[in-house]
């Protein structure tokens, strides 16, 4: 039940689907079902009632949030055992926090403009194409390095022609532009990696701990609560990121303590012995990295086969 005040209905003493009667306390049509609520009234009465039934804080998302956080694996561990009232569902509260983190990624990318373009001090406005951070440091994407210091030379050579130097000078424009697009595009697919992972992190569980003879359901659920705690964590940090830019690096310290809350959670769910996890935790995060891997590139094949770069 949301925490404050309960919602009063506008009730009928007959049904607006079937026009049954009912009582005056009934909440619900005993013979279609649907709510006993006349919702033809003020403007301000509706908004009240959606602000009521979706930004109510849930005691249920709360006791979730907590047991997520600060009792690795308790709650999965209830939850596959049928102690479910309490919690939210699995899905939905993964898919809150993985919206509130596609969000503050967007946000984070656009603060920093990774790839854009900026002018320098040479002649006919040339285009240094770089990675910009929050430091104002610049690093070169190595990869087209060489291509790159190439361009760039003829732009600042003494020798080459004004003709010479603008084709170069439009080159290292449109590279930055369809860089800037690819940036984009894998931007887009994080969603859809996180998605295809959650699955493939059930199967690896399912794979190590199969002489458990535990349900996929059973990983599937673990699975999603450690992604989720993932989402949460890494969405406080780039929180932490944007509005302080200057703060120290903390995504490896995340990245440490999502490691250690995993491994925490996994001695509560599969009950194995501390000698186990590390060899579990090691040849797990391996083969998790690799499927990873692949989920990506086969995304990245899919994007540039359907011709979406550009």
């Amino acid at each position: 039940m949301p925490v404050g005040k309960k919602r009063n209905k506008r009730k009928k003493t007959s049904c607006f689907n079937c026009e049954r009667k009912l009582k005056a306390d009934d909440n619900f049509c005993f013979n279609c079902g649907q709510e006993n609520h006349d919702k033809k009234a003020p403007i301000a009465l509706l908004i009240g009632d959606f602000f009521g039934d979706y930004l109510t804080i849930d005691s249920k998302f709360l006791v979730s949030v907590k047991e997520l956080f600060f009792k690795p694996g308790a709650m999965t561990l209830a939850y596959t055992n049928g102690k479910r009232q309490k919690y939210i569902k699995p899905i939905r509260l993964y898919l809150f926090v993985s919206f509130i983190f596609f969000l503050c990624l967007n946000l984070i990318a656009d603060q920093n403009n990774f790839f854009e373009p900026t002018t320098t001090t040479a002649d006919s406005g040339n285009v240094n194409f770089t990675f910009n951070n929050s430091e104002d440091t610049t690093t070169t994407f190595q990869p087209l390095a060489t291509l790159q210091d190439s361009l760039e030379a003829i732009v600042f050579s003494d020798t080459a022609s004004i003709e010479q130097k603008k084709v170069a000078n439009e080159l290292l424009k449109s590279q930055a532009t369809q860089m800037a697009g690819m940036f984009q595009q894998m931007m887009g697919l994080i969603p859809y990696v996180g998605f295809t992972m959650v699955p493939m992190m059930a199967l690896v569980l399912m794979l190590f701990y199969r002489r458990q003879k535990k349900y996929f359901v059973e990983h599937f659920i673990f699975s999603i609560h450690v992604h989720t705690l993932t989402f949460a964590l890494l969405s406080i940090v780039i929180g932490i990121k944007y509005f302080f830019p200057d703060i120290i690096e903390l995504v490896p310290w995340t990245l440490l303590l999502i490691g250690l809350h995993t491994i925490v959670a996994m001695r509560k769910m599969y009950r194995c012995s501390w000698g186990y996890l590390p060899v579990v935790s090691i040849f797990g995060t391996l083969t998790y990295l690799v499927l990873f891997t692949l989920v990506l590139f086969g995304f990245l094949m899919l994007i540039i086969a359907t011709g979406s770069f550009g």
